[in-house]
């Protein structure tokens, strides 16, 4: 089972409620986390990661608050999820063929590397725009 954590859950949440937002317009962390129902606390430390990875333009002051750095379109799942979990891996041995001494002569690890790289391109092609349209507001 392939289960993603609640920091990524929250990031996802934040990232869909930005993308709904006009591209211009600086949203305050506490609309956010009312909006998602999420904890200020925890959701300004995942900001910082998502600003760290270029994802979102943080901007203080009375006028300042968070927004997209680029268009929903251009951000996809897996950059948002691969920024929080980091690499999709199904197994360690495709992460590292070091991490298994069976990587040569496993057959299973072909089978690995295959799911892990249609996992990854799914997840490639949905963009934050497609989550925010099939998302209820």
């Amino acid at each position: 089972m392939m289960k993603i954590s609640r920091k990524t859950e929250y990031a996802i949440r934040g990232m869909i409620y930005l993308a709904k937002q006009p591209r211009d317009q600086y949203i305050m962390i506490k609309e956010i986390t009312k909006a998602t129902k999420t904890s200020p606390v925890f959701m300004a430390k995942i900001f910082q990661v998502l600003s760290s990875a270029n994802l979102i333009v943080t901007s203080r002051g009375a006028s300042g608050g968070l927004r997209l750095k680029r268009k929903p379109e251009h951000i996809t799942l897996r950059e948002i999820v691969e920024t929080m979990e980091g690499p999709v891996i199904m197994n360690l041995c495709v992460l590292d063929a070091k991490l298994c001494g069976f990587s040569k002569t496993c057959s299973a690890h072909s089978a690995w590397k295959k799911i892990k790289n249609s996992v990854s391109d799914m997840m490639e092609d949905v963009t934050l725009k497609d989550i925010a349209a099939d998302s209820d507001d």
